[in-house]
């Protein structure tokens, strides 16, 4: 299509394990990788180098890094949660419904 605009995301050292997209618009991709997790916004050039939930991964996951991740919504509040499961077995829950993280 003529009119989509394809451009190259954040680039990653470390192996990527899992990617996820938000299932409430497609906008905000989850990204797993060795070194820790973050959430891009994939129809911004400009944003898809922001790493959101970056620095936030870091103080909650240890350096082993993140075996997967996924999106869950509840229906009944509308909720969307992100869970983050790393290596070492920790899961993680982050409400990504909150607007200071640019969810829509």
């Amino acid at each position: 299509n003529a009119d989509e605009t394809f451009f190259l995301g954040p680039r990653f050292e470390v192996p990527v394990r899992d990617l996820k997209f938000d299932p409430r618009n497609y906008q905000y991709l989850a990204i797993a990788s060795e070194s820790g997790f973050c959430v891009i916004n994939v129809k911004s050039e400009e944003s898809s180098a922001t790493r959101l939930l970056a620095v936030e991964c870091e103080k909650e996951h240890d350096a082993g890094g993140i075996r997967g991740v996924t999106y869950f919504q509840d229906g009944t509040t509308e909720t969307t949660v992100l869970a983050s499961l790393a290596m070492d077995g920790r899961l993680c829950l982050w409400d990504v419904t909150n607007a200071d993280l640019g969810y829509e």
